[in-house]
């Protein structure tokens, strides 16, 4: 994470958006176990945690998908991985927050397979976010409506 000031938002913040973005979502199926959360900006995303946990999958030889490593894995990968990265930047001096706003949201796709991706609170607002491509997506009307967890 890098040197500028970021946002944080309070537990109650958080939980506030996440209903508000996942209202059918009842609140005990989302976890938000620390008091704050430190904004992820979209470009450490792309510069920082995207080649970060490619690398770590690569170490471990896990860059393919496959039954005994599928999307619940990535998205708890990139979690991971983004945790190290906020833990580094609090022992930097460069955050107060006690985790970075990312997490792992599980939901039924349209046919009614589960799916895991994350979840970031960026400056721009909630985006939805595939670590086994790399990219961003949309928060989808699928996701809204047919969330069963949310994790942090």
């Amino acid at each position: 994470m890098n040197e500028e000031p970021k946002k944080i938002l309070s537990q109650f913040e958080m939980l506030s958006e996440l209903l508000a973005l996942f209202p059918g979502l009842n609140t005990g199926l989302i976890d938000l176990p620390d008091a704050d959360y430190q904004i992820m900006p979209r470009a450490e995303v792309d510069k920082i945690l995207a080649p970060a946990v490619k690398g770590f999958l690569e170490a471990y030889k896990l860059a393919k998908w496959a039954e005994s490593f599928d999307c619940d894995n990535f998205a708890e990968t990139a979690h991971w991985c983004a945790g190290k990265m906020h833990h580094s930047a609090v022992e930097a001096g460069h955050s107060e927050a006690q985790a970075p706003a990312i997490g792992c949201l599980s939901y039924l796709t349209d046919n009614d397979r589960g799916h895991r991706l994350n979840i970031i609170r960026t400056e721009q607002g909630w985006k939805a976010w595939e670590p086994q491509l790399q990219e961003f997506t949309p928060v989808t009307a699928q996701m809204r409506s047919e969330a069963m967890r949310i994790s942090f």
